[in-house]
């Protein structure tokens, strides 16, 4: 770009704020004021002569084409701009800013990215507007689209100079310039190298900053609006790149990044690549929990997002680039940990809960302890029936009211359309068909997530769209070639199975999901055996399933996951285990299968270390000895069970287990409330019982 196209702006228009009006100088004598302006002026003009002109003089001797001298032509301008720094002549304040500009100016047309660089950050320092800015932040722009200039960059502090037009200009009125700064940023986000600089020069507070000025500055129907969209569609770009490092969570939580993200969301909803852009941004901060509690402080946030979806259903066949980011942030938001010690956030699941899906109006739950489900008796009692894995907490709260189900049928809606991508016909792209996959594993996982708010889960539970979609995964899948969808699948039935409400769905074709998760079992995918086995676990309350299962002789299958020694894969199995145990005519059975032995082996192994299993382990053994303990255990099984719950019962081996403090106080909790009472109920049988347990003495 030549010279000649960079306009100056006259000295005659540069004004200082203020001093539109020339005032009328009187005839009295010369005021304080007056002699301290004349006294600055003189300093002025001093500093100027001994320090400025010395170096725009050695810029003026350059030859035109620089040839030679692009080392000393940086260094200059570097010292140049900190003496203006140091006579505070930056900004509008020297008098001679226009002589400066002019000989600046001059040198634009060197061949060196380099000295551009300097040039533009002195230039940028001296306040320009109008046509002289624009064309600066052009020739940045131009700079920064080669990734081989990245370096030059690096160690330049030209970002904060963009950063200052940023936050200084009216964005409306200079709305191309700081598109073109805009546009810099987004280019060098993307070196990752690059990131941490940027992040350091405080770009990510700024562009949210710069966000919320172009909402609220330029909403529909605005003369700028379109302009406007330009910006936030380079702004949403870079910050997309930013959050790549965890740095940047800060600035989003601090400067309510989200409600800024969200305001540009409602108002340019109809831009794809703004769309795009932030649904990337906040897939990658709903990964983190913290993340997750302030984008449910925002009002009407998921609410947005299923417009969102509502909106684009029909473009995102062709482009479905945004459809799974949206649905990420939601099974984030909602996502409660499949560890049964971690506390649930009730605030963020609540709020999900109420707007993403439209079942509930307010939610306000307060425990925050897992609940071994619906039953008959309890510990010590009748034998009981245990729900098996439905991921879930038990939340003693207010009945909230059930709203429309307007977002249900969004989401269902969704599910019929993917599904139907899921299956193309013969030939049908390949890239077409991954894509309805990915969709339907995030959708999947959104209603299963959703499906762990008590409300949400009736009501999806009863849906008999919703289950059938579910089940039409499950049917056409093998989880081989689809693991992840088929997994997902089985964690949704999974929860919606631990609704036993009349009307279920699940509870209506029980026996259907049975066969399912029976081949799920029988299958080579380790979590398809654990999902399936949680499935069984609560769909074994009902007596067709239990009878289903000895008739397929999967509690063969169950007592042998019990030697795998992981928490997870025994409480699963124990969940099955200790339904069919309720039944009188499935003990011996089990038994034959050496349960017994092996309930007692787990117990040992794993009690200490997760009491809410060894609260289980005991609950099974409880239902296997309703018969009369001398017919369950052995005299040796006897022995080593009393051993261990006399052990396990005494509250100071809690205190000589290594553990940190919050994790004992957690392992107190389940102790007392899910180990204890009915360990201490099994210990007392035992020895009530014992006298039939005893050998009988030698003849004297």
């Amino acid at each position: 770009m030549s010279a000649s196209c960079l306009c100056l702006r006259s000295s005659s228009g540069t004004s200082r704020p203020g001093s539109a009006e020339t005032p009328v100088k009187s005839s009295a004598p010369a005021t304080d004021l007056e002699g301290a302006e004349t006294k600055g002026q003189l300093e002025e003009s001093a500093f100027w002569e001994t320090r400025v002109a010395p170096l725009l003089q050695q810029l003026e001797s350059v030859p035109q084409d620089g040839t030679g001298s692009v080392e000393g032509l940086c260094r200059a301008c570097q010292r140049l701009l900190c003496i203006l720094g140091e006579g505070d002549l930056l900004g509008r304040k020297c008098k001679r800013r226009a002589v400066l500009l002019r000989a600046l100016f001059q040198l634009i047309d060197v061949d060196s990215a380099r000295l551009t660089l300097e040039l533009a950050k002195l230039i940028l320092a001296l306040s320009v507007s109008g046509n002289n800015l624009l064309n600066i932040c052009k020739l940045v722009f131009k700079i920064s689209r080669s990734e081989n200039n990245d370096a030059l960059f690096q160690n330049n502090s030209i970002v904060d100079s963009l950063l200052a037009v940023l936050g200084a200009q009216d964005v409306l009125s200079a709305g191309e310039a700081a598109l073109y700064c805009v546009g810099t940023l987004k280019f060098l986000s993307g070196n990752r190298a690059l990131l941490a600089p940027l992040v350091s020069a405080g770009c990510v507070p700024a562009l949210l900053r710069l966000a919320g000025r172009l909402a609220s500055l330029a909403p529909p129907g605005h003369a700028h609006f379109a302009v406007s969209g330009h910006i936030l569609v380079q702004l949403t770009a870079a910050l997309r790149n930013l959050v790549d490092l965890p740095e940047t969570r800060p600035a989003f939580l601090s400067s309510g990044g989200f409600a800024e993200l969200c305001g540009v969301l409602q108002h340019h909803h109809g831009d794809k690549d703004v769309c795009t852009n932030a649904a990337r941004i906040f897939s990658k901060l709903s990964s983190y929990s913290e993340c997750c509690s302030a984008l449910a402080g925002v009002p009407g946030c998921y609410g947005l997002f299923l417009e969102l979806l509502r909106r684009h259903q029909k473009k995102q066949r062709a482009d479905g680039s945004q459809t799974p980011r949206v649905l990420v942030v939601g099974g984030n938001s909602c996502d409660v940990s499949r560890s049964r010690t971690r506390p649930y956030e009730p605030y963020v699941s609540s709020v999900l809960s109420a707007e993403f899906t439209g079942f509930c109006s307010q939610c306000t739950p307060t425990g925050t302890r897992r609940s071994w489900g619906v039953g008959v008796g309890g510990p010590g009692g009748a034998p009981r029936l245990h729900a098996g894995q439905p991921d879930r907490q038990e939340r003693r709260r207010p009945r909230a009211p059930v709203g429309g189900a307007g977002a249900r049928d969004a989401l269902l809606g969704l599910f019929l359309s993917y599904r139907g991508a899921d299956t193309p016909p013969a030939g049908g792209p390949a890239e077409a068909e991954a894509e309805g996959e990915d969709v339907l594993v995030k959708l999947i996982r959104v209603l299963a997530n959703l499906s762990i708010h008590p409300d949400v889960g009736a009501a999806l539970a009863s849906d008999a769209q919703c289950v059938e979609l579910l089940l039409s995964v499950l049917e056409l899948r093998a989880a081989e070639d689809r693991e992840e969808l088929v997994v997902n699948a089985a964690a949704a039935v999974n929860n919606l199975s631990f609704y036993r409400e009349e009307g279920s769905a699940v509870r209506a074709n029980e026996l259907a999901v049975a066969r399912l998760m029976l081949q799920l079992l029988l299958g080579s995918s380790r979590d398809g055996m654990l999902e399936a086995t949680r499935v069984f676990g609560n769909l074994s309350r009902s007596r067709a399933v239990r009878d289903f299962i000895l008739k397929n002789k999967v509690h063969q299958f169950l007592v042998t996951l019990l030697d795998s020694k992981s928490p997870d894969v025994c409480f699963s199995a124990c969940g099955v285990l200790v339904n069919l145990t309720a039944d009188r005519d499935k003990r011996a059975t089990l038994r034959e299968e050496g349960l017994i032995q092996k309930l007692l082996d787990c117990l040992r192994d794993l009690g200490p270390e997760d009491w809410q299993l060894a609260g289980l382990l005991c609950q099974t053994l409880w239902n296997s000895s309703e018969d009369g303990a001398a017919l369950c255990f052995s005299e040796q099984e006897a022995g080593g069970l009393l051993r261990l719950l006399t052990l396990y019962l005494d509250e100071e081996l809690m205190h000589q287990l290594n553990m940190s403090e919050d994790v004992r106080e957690v392992h107190q909790a389940c102790w007392e409330l899910e180990f204890f009472p009915v360990a201490q109920r099994l210990r007392n049988r035992i020895q009530s019982q014992g006298n039939l347990l005893e050998p009988l003495g030698a003849p004297s």
